[in-house]
């Protein structure tokens, strides 16, 4: 049989969907002919179709190699590609369909969607650690799908794990503009905009508030629970919605309201938004009266379920952090709801009514700043839980044995201000023979260029900085440091009741936003005021007085875990007692009507 015939009876084949027979027909016309490259393309578009996408490339190639002008074979052999994995060469062939044909649709249309599977690559490789792979895989989402709003969302995402957080608001915001039902996207927005140093108060409020106008006022609420004939004295039964009972920052806070309620007057019920376990996760799931897996479950189903529950108080934990579920609490499933202070701003939320705070993470004078009207407890509005891992701190400096003072910080790579890293190398230069170790699980294993080049632009040179990467240990390489910097405005949280935990003395810049007082709260609790700053002048002289005298910084440390230890800041059956009072005087309040 002729080619031309033999080609024509193997489509017959192909066409009736009887594709082994087809493949069989297509291998027997030599690829010589004028009708060999049409057979192997179709041969790789059988192994396409057939979830094949490996077998289909290397056929499909070697009919581009034979018949080089046939646009439509670069088309699918970018499918094949894409389908493959493989993303940067799919981008490649896909632009020479376009190359062909400018009014190509499907190619462009393949175009957006390789760039969206590029994109949740990128965001893959940030999360694993990869910041350099991440940017590289968002640059090229960027380029090949400009209209893509998860390219943006991709780009704004590597962006804040870089510490560059006006360019991760801008892609944010884009993001939203592209796609406006982007809650999530939205979210990320304002948590970044929590770090930058250049915005005001009032248009941080401003933007949650329009977060809640845009995304949360429209969910349709679920019908609210008479007050009449409820008891005020009566157990209540209490809500915690987190995605993070688990080993996690936010875990080291939550699991004192497990371990330390009062069950006669008491009942908990925790909502876990994730499905990592470990032994965080089991002490909260023993100790919780119920323990509801919910990561799965839809926001409408969640919140019937908390209203079916018969939840009292319902705390959410997250913020506008990852794995939020603040679609739930705009259903209103519980007639009292709160935000819990791990994330740190106001929600913006209408129907969150209260957040928790103290004399010193919210003072009065910035209640003005929250939609929520704040719960003040007495002391600390949080209280730690230090981890698992066994690691005795090391009381006598480390300097005095290596000669060299090593300032630190274990904080997000995001609260890199440009005022923080203008301080630190202020630090740095004052005292010449100092180095600075920065750790942080984004950085991977290798000093990153992109973080060491802007310290050498502030005039520290490579030498001076060690940047370390996600360990097994959590507590031990704080044994290295002599003392730990707070960045500023967005303060350190775990991370400085990490470093204290491990008797590491902490220098922070106390401010006028609750971000930049969370220092100022931890210490004062632990009665180390004089490691508070007021000005920018007055922590650089801080701590490099305290990197020049080395007894006054060995008697520091001398005893800090056990003075941590007895402060309210891991007092956790007191600090559970106030919280208890300040849920029961907000039930009263709703019970009279409030």
């Amino acid at each position: 049989m002729d080619p031309q015939a033999a080609l024509a009876s193997a489509l017959e084949l192909h066409h009736a969907g009887r594709l082994g027979e087809a493949d069989t027909a297509y291998r027997r016309i030599p690829a010589d002919t004028a009708q060999g490259a049409d057979a192997l393309f179709l041969r790789g578009v059988i192994a396409y179709r057939s979830h094949r996408p490996r077998d289909a490339v290397p056929l499909m190639a070697q009919a581009i190699a034979l018949r080089p002008t046939s646009g439509h074979f670069y088309l699918d052999l970018g499918n094949a590609l894409h389908a493959d994995g493989r993303l940067d060469q799919a981008v490649v062939i896909m632009q020479r369909t376009l190359a062909f044909d400018r009014e190509n649709a499907a190619a462009a249309h393949n175009l957006d969607r390789v760039a969206f599977d590029l994109a949740r690559r990128a965001v893959f490789q940030r999360d694993a650690g990869d910041l350099v792979g991440g940017e590289r895989t968002m640059r090229l989402a960027m380029i090949v799908g400009p209209a893509v709003p998860e390219a943006h969302f991709a780009h704004g995402t590597v962006a804040f794990s870089q510490g560059l957080c006006v360019a991760a608001c801008t892609a944010f915001q884009r993001t939203v503009q592209l796609k406006p039902d982007f809650a999530g996207a939205a979210s990320d927005y304002l948590f970044s905009l929590c770090f930058r140093d250049d915005v005001s108060r009032e248009d941080v409020l401003a933007a949650h508030r329009a977060f809640d106008i845009r995304h949360m006022r429209s969910i349709p609420r679920l019908p609210a629970r008479p007050r009449d004939g409820e008891n005020p004295s009566r157990p209540l039964v209490v809500g915690y919605l987190s995605p993070d009972f688990r080993t996690h920052p936010g875990g080291n806070f939550l699991s004192p309201m497990f371990t330390h309620h009062d069950p006669a007057r008491f009942r908990l019920i925790a909502y876990y938004a994730n499905d990592v376990e470990d032994q965080f996760t089991r002490l909260c799931s023993a100790r919780a009266h119920s323990w509801v897996p919910c990561k799965h479950m839809s926001d409408q189903d969640l919140a019937e379920r908390i209203r079916d529950d018969r939840v009292d108080i319902l705390v959410e934990c997250a913020g506008h952090m990852a794995r939020n579920r603040l679609a739930v609490f705009a259903r209103r499933p519980a007639p009292i709801q709160i935000s819990f202070p791990l994330y740190p701003n106001t929600t913006g939320v209408e129907a969150i009514d209260y957040r928790l705070g103290d004399p010193y993470f919210t003072p009065p004078w910035l209640d003005r700043f929250y939609s929520e009207k704040i719960m003040l407890l007495p002391e600390t509005c949080a209280c730690y839980q230090p981890g698992y891992e066994m690691a005795e701190p090391v009381e006598t400096p480390p300097a005095r044995l290596c000669g060299t003072v090593t300032f630190g910080s274990f904080n997000n790579i995001a609260k890199l201000s440009p005022t923080t890293l203008r301080l630190w190398a202020a630090i740095l230069r004052q005292v010449p023979a100092s180095r600075l170790v920065i750790k942080w699980s984004g950085l991977g294993v290798a000093d990153p260029a992109w973080l060491a080049d802007r310290f050498l632009a502030a005039g520290i040179g490579h030498d001076r900085v060690q940047f370390l990467g996600r360990s097994p240990e959590v507590y031990a390489p704080f044994r290295e440091l002599d003392i730990c910097l707070d960045p500023y405005p967005a303060n350190g949280g775990t991370t400085t009741c990490d470093a204290l935990w491990m008797g590491v003395p902490v220098v922070t810049l106390a401010g006028d936003t609750t971000f930049s007082r969370a220092g100022l709260g931890l210490l004062t609790n632990v009665g180390l005021t004089e490691l508070v700053a007021h000005d920018e002048q007055g922590y650089v002289e801080l701590a490099v007085s305290l990197a020049r005298d080395l007894d006054r910084l060995a008697r520091l440390r001398r005893g800090l875990r056990q003075r941590f230890a007895a402060s309210p800041m891991m007092d956790g059956k007191r600090y559970v007692r106030h919280l208890e009072a300040a849920y029961r005087r907000a039930w009263h309040e709703w019970c009279a009507g409030g």
